[in-house]
């Protein structure tokens, strides 16, 4: 690996609303970001892109157009430590850079089907996503650190903003 330095950020692919941490080097393939996640993060990804972890080769696993693309480890150096990542999708798939975007962590109790917490992006409140457009304008307007309700779920549906 080059001797640029990796910075931590969030990632989400132009088919998600979902940020991932990440670290990357700002470089870019066809205008599209070059993520390397942790084990914890790219477990993540392979959860929500149906992918899968195979422990003997240690490596992710993705059937894309019915051939598999494989991700083994690599080691970077983040601030002068090693750290295990792997490039999932880097110069490959459509991931965007979401320093300009707000992030929340957005937390569902457990009546709800998927519930749990993920770090998503302003666009995932949506109308589609049976937000109201009240619900909407409240989480937008949230300041940093700061947290919102369902008025119809209360704490079984709280959204934080995180940057």
């Amino acid at each position: 690996m080059n001797d640029q330095k990796f910075i931590a950020g969030f990632v989400c692919g132009e088919w998600d609303e979902y940020a991932y941490p990440c670290y990357h080097q700002n470089q870019h393939w066809n205008g599209w970001a070059m993520p390397y996640f942790t084990f914890k993060e790219a477990k993540k990804v392979a959860k929500e892109m149906k992918g899968r972890y195979d422990k003997e080769k240690d490596a992710f696993i993705f059937n894309m157009d019915g051939e598999d693309d494989v991700y083994e480890p690599m080691t970077i150096k983040v601030r002068g430590r090693n750290v295990k990542v792997y490039a999932i999708g880097a110069g490959y798939w459509c991931w965007d850079l979401a320093s300009e975007m707000k992030i929340y962590s957005a937390y569902w109790g457990n009546d709800f089907y998927e519930s749990g917490t993920k770090k998503v992006v302003q666009y995932f409140f949506s109308e589609e996503r049976c937000y109201s457009k009240e619900d909407i304008a409240a989480i937008n307007a949230l300041a940093v650190g700061e947290s919102w309700s369902s008025p119809d779920y209360g704490s079984a549906h709280t959204v934080t903003r995180l940057r």
